[in-house]
């Protein structure tokens, strides 16, 4: 289950993205405060952290569907440095925005795809259920 260990990127990012909502901040203003900062920042700082684990988590742990723990912390990331980037109005963090995006978009595709082949290739009924030995 080492997958799972990537949802700890989405309560700092959620928390970034409601933060900036309940202050009633507005794309473009250019305002930000150190809460929100601080929010952010950890999202991305546990984000760039569980990064560095990602080769380990890919190669060597066999696919399960715990996999799927990488999406949605992604994809929250994503929208939470979207709208920290909005409210700076930082050339950096769009940037860092989109490379969120399109890496939140692979990791989906990624998850999908081999939720699909995997039982396929592996001629196994479900990746639900482990493998039985028969006796």
């Amino acid at each position: 289950l080492h997958p799972t260990l990537f949802l700890y990127v989405a309560p700092p990012s959620l928390a970034a993205s409601s933060w900036l909502v309940l202050q009633g901040h507005h794309p473009g203003t250019g305002q930000c405060d150190a809460m929100c900062q601080s929010f952010a920042s950890i999202g991305i700082f546990f984000f760039l952290f569980m990064l560095a684990q990602l080769p380990r988590f890919i190669f060597r742990t066999p696919f399960s569907l715990a996999f799927w723990a990488f999406t949605f912390p992604s994809s929250a990331l994503a929208v939470a440095t979207m709208e920290f980037a909005l409210a700076t109005n930082s050339i950096f963090l769009e940037g860092l925005a989109a490379s969120f995006v399109v890496l939140s978009i692979f990791l989906w595709c990624f998850v999908s795809l081999c939720t699909v082949f995997y039982p396929l290739i592996h001629n196994i009924d479900s990746i639900l259920l482990p493998k039985t030995v028969p006796r």
